[in-house]
């Protein structure tokens, strides 16, 4: 039986295998300007659907339509499309991204494992988030073969007052799981046919897709717990600039929010700070993560008994 093929909503297709199986949601476009998640959607549906989706269902979708016709992260004097997917701040209900956000909720909930591909705004090694741990059985299955070292998970992935406004998060509250892809610079588009591939792996490693001809080695990951997110205020700085993984000791006072200084609880690690102009009151300001390094370190220092 051919595979069929619906669009269930405004640039989300669905390929129905007609037979059961996994639910897999792949997304690109959550933020127009990162476009390599864009290319790996358009190349999935111009492929072989009866050979990509051999059992269950899979929706290939372009997150932010508006935004990457535009290529703006997201459409000016709108808001972030991957900021709407829990408690939305005032004003935010009539705007373009929440009524999309409103149109894919589902779609995430409904589905067995969310991948949302995006990039950096600046280079940067590949990254893959989540707020499911790794000894979740799925991500077990998935992880290694995504062919991205730098794994970060845990409870840091939410917001400081517990809101999970990212599609990832979303997905995990809904009981599922959800996986962010960052996949390098934004402007490097060498990297799309390295992503398509690591998507078509765990497709078949689910059990969606068919069995791969390469044989597939899983990737040694190194692992990181994500900690805290921090929420900027009106009143929010840095004390510096920090490049993604920089080490800030524990005691680092790394930001002043609302006239109180902000200082690392352990040995830390940053990554995803803003800039002073991209700097949102209410959303993430930077993530920390605590350092592995450190606390191996501690490990072997400590007196065996």
């Amino acid at each position: 039986m051919a595979p069929h093929i619906t669009e269930i909503i405004q640039q989300v297709w669905q390929i129905d295998s007609g037979e059961s199986g996994p639910v897999v949601t792949i997304l690109g476009g959550v933020h127009g300007s990162e476009k390599a998640g864009v290319h790996v959607v358009r190349n999935l549906l111009r492929s072989d659907l009866a050979a990509l989706v051999r059992k269950g269902r899979l929706n290939l979708g372009i997150g932010n339509p508006c935004a990457v016709e535009l290529c703006e992260r997201f459409v000016k004097g709108d808001y972030d499309l991957n900021r709407v997917f829990g408690l939305l701040p005032p004003g935010v209900e009539q705007t373009i991204a929440a009524a999309r956000g409103q149109l894919l909720k589902p779609i995430i909930a409904a589905s067995d494992l969310l991948i949302d591909i995006h990039a950096t705004i600046k280079p940067s090694e590949p990254m893959l988030l989540s707020p499911n741990l790794l000894d979740d059985p799925l991500m077990q299955k998935i992880v290694p073969v995504l062919g991205i070292q730098k794994v970060i998970t845990g409870k840091g992935m939410y917001a400081e007052n517990g809101n999970g406004a990212t599609t990832d998060c979303y997905a995990h509250s809904q009981g599922r799981v959800g996986i962010t892809l960052e996949t390098g610079w934004q402007e490097d588009m060498t990297l799309v046919p390295r992503v398509q591939q690591s998507i078509l792996r765990a497709l078949s490693v689910i059990g969606l897709g068919p069995p791969m001809n390469e044989a597939i080695e899983p990737m040694e990951i190194e692992a990181y717990d994500a900690y805290w997110s921090v929420t900027a205020s009106s009143s929010f700085s840095f004390t510096q600039e920090w490049a993604n993984f920089a080490t800030l000791p524990a005691g680092t006072h790394f930001a002043t929010r609302d006239g109180v200084e902000l200082v690392t609880p352990c040995d830390s690690l940053m990554i995803f700070q803003k800039s002073k102009e991209r700097i949102v009151p209410g959303t993430e300001a930077c993530l920390l993560l605590r350092d592995p390094q450190a606390e191996s370190d501690r490990s072997r220092s400590r007196p065996r008994r």
